[in-house]
């Protein structure tokens, strides 16, 4: 088995993210500020997926409300497999996907 990289683990990363509609039949509300990166943990690697699950109001009335953002971080070791990798974030993806349009919460 090929050695995983971060450079190829971004390139899975970038794919699913363009892969959406695809994926889960649309795109991921742009409400939600969906976002996901790769990165280097030691010798394994992180994969964080964020998204806004609602908004708070400001300290200050004059300022727009402040976004409440939800964050999944999946681990990775170098050994584990590519349909692994794609089946976990996918999931991850659907469980955004499945969440409401960001609202107003009570802090």
């Amino acid at each position: 088995m090929k050695k995983l990289t971060l450079d190829y683990l971004k390139g899975i990363v970038d794919a699913l993210y363009y892969s959406q509609i695809e994926l889960l039949g649309s795109e991921i509300e742009e409400e939600k500020e969906f976002d996901m990166n790769a990165f280097l943990l030691g010798n394994d690697f992180e994969i964080h997926l964020t998204s806004i699950v609602g908004f708070k109001d400001s300290k200050i009335e004059s300022d727009d409300h402040i976004p409440v953002k939800s964050s999944q971080i999946i681990y990775i070791k170098q050994d584990t497999k590519v349909n692994k990798i794609i089946k976990d974030v996918i999931t991850e993806m659907e469980v955004i996907y499945n969440q409401p349009i960001p609202e107003m919460v009570e802090v």
